[in-house]
């Protein structure tokens, strides 16, 4: 799983996802000065999002 703060967009967090052979992406993005959130994880793990703002990405992680 990895979490970043960051003011990438929808494309080019696509194309970070696909080097960080990540399989899964959310991305909140922020304004042009602040905020903007991604995360990416592995398909093992899985992730059911609860509420995305530019600030925080609340997820609930269920564990096999």
């Amino acid at each position: 799983m990895f979490l970043s703060e960051t003011h990438l967009e929808s494309y080019s967090a696509e194309c970070l996802r696909r080097r960080l052979k990540m399989d899964h992406k959310i991305v909140c993005p922020g304004d042009s000065r602040k905020g903007g959130l991604l995360m990416l994880w592995k398909k093992k793990i899985k992730i059911l999002p609860l509420k995305l703002d530019p600030m925080f990405i609340d997820v609930q992680v269920e564990d096999e």
